[in-house]
């Protein structure tokens, strides 16, 4: 019922557990002893070297999510965001509230370096979760590139 209709995700599950009083909030139904691992179920994902040139063949920028964001845990490498940016790759996002002062200056940096644009966002995944809409964003200058990048893309 929560769902309205729509397919069911991991997001209606843990506002279940929300309700249910299992858990004290949605974050905390994502950690492993409930959505994180033990109740995942394997997705099959696209070689992200094969779904660049897809994305952008249907019109669409790739931009590479909060590639610093430390504190979720390891980072991407220098060298595989390059091999990225040369297959295809449009953008770094580096306005996000898991990036530090510093890591928004790296990805800046990197991007500057790639020729990729850069992006900022809330990651907002509903009103349930802590992050609000609008949190981050994307410079005007940036937006109009992305813009740019896609009109030609889809040309």
């Amino acid at each position: 019922a929560a769902a309205g209709g729509a397919s069911i995700g991991r997001p209606h599950l843990a506002q279940a557990l929300v309700r249910l009083g299992l858990v004290p909030t949605v974050s905390a139904a994502f950690a492993s002893e409930w959505l994180g691992a033990r109740y995942r179920v394997p997705k099959n994902d696209l070689d992200v070297f094969a779904a660049l040139p897809l994305v952008k063949a249907a019109g669409g920028v790739t931009v590479f999510a909060h590639p610093r964001a430390t504190v979720r845990g390891r980072v991407v490498p220098d060298q595989l965001i390059a091999d990225l940016a040369a297959a295809g790759l449009g953008g770094l996002e580096a306005d996000h509230t898991d990036h530090s002062p510093e890591e928004r200056e790296w990805v800046r940096g990197l991007a500057r370096e790639l020729g990729l644009l850069v992006t900022g966002s809330s990651d907002f995944h509903g009103s349930n979760k802590t992050v609000r809409l609008g949190a981050c964003t994307t410079a005007p200058d940036q937006y109009e590139r992305l813009l740019a990048m896609a009109g030609a893309a889809a040309g």
